[in-house]
């Protein structure tokens, strides 16, 4: 089924809120559409979001779209942290730029069966990405597993939730992901 443009910008709403009001540097969720409905939705958009710096990728997994939607400046600052460069070489990625590392994302997308390493494209900590994949017992489920710093991970969740709730109330009252661009 093809989505129209509301039910795509509440998608995109819903599950990109923090990154869209730049509290996150990136969001991923999965969109249950076609890759030429993906590719379309990306074209029509990419040129909004740009006017924020922000982008939107298509990665594919066993037949299943991924939507990425990230902060292009902010995510590669990220990616140039010295211990997060060297744990993406690690895992043999071209760290040349975002575009180089995301084509390898999508060839490990591929290949295994999931790179647990995706989690430091979407900002989360260090730390608690490497403790999910050394298997050690999390302390908390949110946003994402946490392993240390409980409080403000905490935090974070409750801004992310928030920004959510507040992008979903103005998007149900009908302001379009192009006003709410406008405001953020």
């Amino acid at each position: 089924m093809f989505l129209n443009a509301y039910e795509f910008e509440k998608c995109l709403i819903f599950y990109g809120a923090p990154t869209l009001v730049n509290l996150k540097v990136a969001s991923l969720y999965h969109i249950d559409m076609t890759k030429a409905e993906m590719d379309y939705w990306i074209d029509y958009y990419n040129p909004l979001l740009s006017q924020k710096n922000m982008c939107l990728y298509r990665f594919t997994r066993k037949q299943r779209g991924l939507l990425f939607l990230y902060h292009k400046q902010k995510l590669w600052h990220l990616l140039n942290h010295e211990k997060i460069k060297k744990m993406f070489m690690n895992y043999h990625y071209n760290c040349l730029s975002v575009e180089t590392i995301l084509q390898c994302l999508q060839k490990r997308l591929q290949e295994t069966e999931f790179p647990h390493e995706i989690g430091l494209l979407l900002g989360y900590p260090l730390q608690d990405v490497v403790s999910f994949i050394d298997g050690k017992p999390c302390l908390v489920i949110g946003y994402w597993k946490v392993y240390g710093h409980l409080k403000s991970c905490q935090k974070t969740f409750w801004k992310y939730q928030r920004c959510t709730n507040e992008l979903m109330n103005r998007f149900s009252k009908g302001m379009t992901l192009e006003k709410i661009c406008q405001i953020i």
